[in-house]
Parts: C-alpha cells; structure tokens; sequence
C-alpha cells in the first residue's frame, strides 16, 4: 500500500500538482489509508484535503468519508458533527448539492433516532420544503418509532407527538377544492402512519375515520384500517372490516391472508374456495393457493392432486416433484424432473440438483455424487453449483472444481 502512494498518488502530486487529476491523487492517498486500516493517518489525509481543496468537489467526498468512518468506529458524537459540517457548512454547487441533501436525511434519521426532533427537522429542511419535507419527515421518523415502542421515558410518545403536531399545522383548514382535499387526505394518512409506527394504533384508526366522515368511505380506507387492526392483533376484527369492502373478490383477499397469518390454514382454504367460485378469472390463482396450504398442512397426497389440476408450468411440475418427494415417491419425483429439465431449460441446473437429492432419498449414494458432480460441471456459474459443490464436501468429503476449473 505504501508503494502504491509512494509510486503512484504522490508521484502524481509531486510532479504535476497542477494537473486535473491532482486533488483526486490526494484523495485517493486518504482512501488508501482508510483501506489499510490505518485510521489516524486517514483521518489526518482527508482533513488536509478538505483544507486545502475547499472548493474542489474532493472536500465534499473527504467530509462524507470522515463521517463514515466516524460512524462504523461508533463515534456518535464525531458522526454528527461531520454530518452536521456536510449539512450546514459546506457550500453547495451543482455537483456536491446531491450528496449534501443525502447527508441531510442521514443526519435527520439520526436525530429522529436519539428523539432529537427538532434538530432532525432542521437538518431535513436543509434539502426539502412543505409537503415533500413532510414525506421525508414520516419516512426517516418510521424506523425510530418501531425502536422507540414501550420506551419508559416516552421519547417515542414526545416524538410521535411532534411530528403529528407538524402535520396538521401544515394541513389546510379549508377544504374548497379537489386539490384541498387531495391534500389533506394525503397528509392525514402521514399522521395515522406515524401513529401506526408509534404502536398507537387505535390513534391511527381515529384519523382512518376522521377521512372517512370527512370525504367518504373506500376500500383503501377499510384496508388502512383492517391492516391496522390486524398490527394491534385484533384479527378477527380485521376480517370483519375488510368484508366492508365494495369490491368483494379485494375483501376476501385480505381475509384469506389474515388467515393465513394467524396459521389458520382450513379456514384460508374455505376463503380461497369462495374465491374460486365468485372469480372464474383468477380460480387457476385461487387453486394454487389452496394447493399451496394443502402441502403446507402435511396432506401431500391431497396437494399433488391439486397441483396437477392447475396448469401453471413449470411452477406446478416443480411443486408436483416436491410433492412426490414429500411422499417419499422418489423414481415418480425423478421423472417430473427430468420433464422439467428437458422442457425448461432455465430451471436445468435446479432440477438436476433436486434429482441428485431424490437418488440419495432412495439410498443410490453413487449415482447421487454423480449427479452432484455434473451439476458443477455442467453448470459451474449457478447457485446449485455452489449448493452442490458444498454437499459434496460436506456430506461425502469429495472436491470437486466447478466447470474443471481450478479455484472456481
């Protein structure tokens, strides 16, 4: 590494330091310190670049490298004061200006995060104004109300709190046109989202209807609210809100995956079997899921009858082998397999793979490492080269190289 400064970077600095190429030479003499893991003389590299090329767009990236290092070393304090230098002092151009406002939002998040809300708002309206600083104000704040939940000094209660209180004093009062009303909803799905973060749902589900009594019920609105509920864990009266619905078919989507959520897997299956009945467009969609949490229930024999029903190649062939191999069907497995690699040339090396594991099923360990090796010879770039390559070594103490290449 000292060769390469000495030889390379400085030799540029000392014989043409005049050169376009110049400031980023001595850029790269920091980069290459901080590789080297030599922090101090980085540290000190990247400070003299900063002082020495103000103006050049080599400072901006010093600084942003200084609070990297800052942050992976756990220097909170030195963090967010070079973040704080990036965000506040350093004058912006058009090339530096995007990288400053990503600093901003950096910096915002890690205010939000210590429950600094005011100076984490300052930093963001450094790189956005109105609503747009408001959207970024609920996406950096999200992450640390989830960390903030049952903190028993209430910092996430005061942070929540702040942030709502910004949003609706930003709100229009008059609601006259379709644009004041576009607005406002958006800006009230900001708060119940807050709320929501803060595990304040029943707050959240309040402006839910507050929107609703003001503009009108929807779907999406009942949805907000079901998903809302079913945070809370009140996933019985998720299910009673989404069968709200207008639209039918949407509702009892929601509710066959609340179901499925809570692992009620017969009554999911009851639901995806109202679906196929009320939506002959998409029974082929319903009848792959209720093949799908079939197998999930352990009645293989009832799922492979299932997926042989719905023609959706090659995904049905791949879980009718898997089906198979559930009941211990081995040669049966083998022949949908070889059917897939023939017919879908894509999910070759997966299927090879799989009948490499089918052979050891039935105890044919010989033909099995001779499957494993031609999935490494045959397809070496592939991630069931790798798998293979590694349960050949694992299970049965054999190298093989990928491709018969060596170090692959």
């Amino acid at each position: 590494m000292n060769a390469a400064i000495k030889d390379g970077y400085q030799a540029v600095l000392d014989y043409w330091p005049d050169a376009p190429d110049a400031p980023w030479a001595d850029y790269a003499i920091a980069i290459a310190h901080r590789s080297a893991g030599d922090v101090e003389k980085a540290r000190a590299r990247y400070q003299a670049v900063i002082s020495e090329r103000a103006s050049h767009f080599v400072a901006t990236r010093s600084k942003v490298d200084l609070a990297a290092m800052a942050r992976e070393l756990g220097q909170t304090e030195a963090y967010i004061a070079a973040l704080g230098d990036l965000v506040f002092d350093t004058p912006r151009n058009k090339e530096n200006t995007p990288i400053i406002h990503h600093s901003a939002r950096e910096l915002a998040g890690v205010q939000f995060a210590a429950a600094n809300f005011e100076a984490g708002m300052t930093a963001l309206e450094t790189a956005h104004q109105k609503d747009d600083l408001l959207h970024q104000m609920r996406n950096h704040l999200i992450g640390p109300l989830h960390s903030l939940r049952g903190d028993k000094a209430g910092r996430g209660t005061q942070l929540v709190e702040a942030a709502v209180k910004r949003v609706f004093d930003a709100a229009p009062l008059q609601l006259d046109t379709d644009a004041d009303k576009s607005r406002w909803a958006s800006l009230r799905h900001i708060v119940a989202q807050l709320y929501r973060a803060a595990a304040q749902g029943p707050k959240a589900i309040a402006v839910y209807q507050d929107v609703m009594k003001t503009l009108g019920e929807n779907d999406g609105l009942w949805r907000e609210v079901g998903d809302t509920q079913a945070e809370m864990g009140q996933h019985a009266e998720s299910r009673a809100t989404y069968g709200r619905f207008k639209d039918p078919i949407a509702g009892l989507v929601r509710i066959a995956g609340s179901y499925r959520r809570e692992n009620k897997l017969p009554e999911a299956i009851d639901v995806y079997r109202q679906l196929m009945a009320r939506d002959a467009d998409h029974a082929k969609q319903w009848q792959w899921e209720i093949a799908e949490l079939t197998f999930a229930l352990g009645k293989y024999r009832d799922a492979l009858a299932i997926f042989r029903q719905v023609d959706l190649p090659p995904r049905d062939l791949q879980r009718i082998s898997d089906c198979h191999r559930a009941l211990k069907e081995w040669d049966e497995a083998i022949v949908i397999l070889r059917q897939v690699q023939t017919t879908h040339k894509e999910l070759a090396p997966w299927a090879l793979l799989q009948i490499g594991y089918c052979q050891e099923g039935k105890g044919e360990k010989d033909p099995a490492i001779n499957t494993f090796k031609t999935v490494c010879k045959l397809y070496p770039r592939t991630g069931e080269a790798s798998v293979a390559h590694q349960h050949l070594e694992a299970d049965y103490k054999i190298t093989v190289t990928l491709g018969g290449v060596k170090g692959e």
